[in-house]
């Protein structure tokens, strides 16, 4: 069974909410219960009670569930994904992944399977992002936007499972029981160099984040 890894850098919860009625306080819109109105489990001659209370404290009502309009939720999703495809044209690979996981699923874009397959790669082979390697060996895997290779979906599975995506590696094994011996050890052949690119991307990731946090702190520096 397919079970293609979720986006990551996008929470899941984020999308649905697009689509599903959100409950949100407003202060400004609860209203208190009209004096002297009898609450659920007070006797219905309680304001007839000389001995009682005369205006008893009342809860304010529970707000009501707030519609989210469906034409801006699907606006919304199209702004998103534009932004993602011009990242992933600047070889963002995290959005490119993303795209990936959306056309998967068809989720604001049309259902492509080819489409999905070329993202994960492209991230997979000039990022080694793990999410993005788990995918493509069950593209590998199931035929799935390409011909089945279970050879390569060894391999990307073995990547995945060296960087400790938490399935990666009980899928290589299960995989594994399945081919031959001297096809596990042409995909661990095909496994080597990617251990550079990885450091390549880390080590890049770091130098720009250094740069960021100097560039912040010379701007505040000289903000009046």
């Amino acid at each position: 069974m397919k079970t293609f890894f979720p986006a990551k850098t996008i929470p899941v919860a984020w999308l649905t909410s697009l689509f599903l009625t959100l409950s949100a306080v407003d202060m400004g819109a609860q209203e208190q219960t009209p004096q002297n109105t009898v609450t659920p489990g007070m006797p219905s001659n309680y304001f007839n009670n000389p001995y009682a209370t005369p205006n008893p404290p009342v809860p304010p009502n529970t707000p009501q569930p707030r519609q989210i309009d469906p034409q801006l939720a699907q606006k919304a999703l199209r702004k998103h994904i534009a932004d993602m495809k011009k990242r992933s044209r600047k070889d963002d690979y995290k959005a490119t992944y993303n795209l990936g996981v959306f056309y998967i699923h068809g989720a604001g874009v049309p259902l492509d399977f080819k489409s999905a397959f070329s993202h994960f790669k492209k991230s997979s082979e000039k990022a080694v992002y793990a999410p993005a390697m788990f995918n493509l060996a069950i593209c590998y895997a199931t035929g799935t936007g390409t011909a089945i290779d279970r050879v390569q979906a060894y391999k990307w599975w073995n990547l995945a499972a060296a960087q400790g995506h938490p399935r990666a590696a009980q899928a290589r094994d299960k995989i594994g029981k399945i081919i031959r011996k001297s096809e596990i050890a042409a995909a661990q052949r095909m496994s080597k160099g990617y251990e550079e690119k990885l450091e390549t991307r880390i080590r890049l990731e770091e130098l720009k984040a250094q740069s960021q946090k100097l560039n912040h702190s010379g701007a505040t520096a000289i903000s009046p």
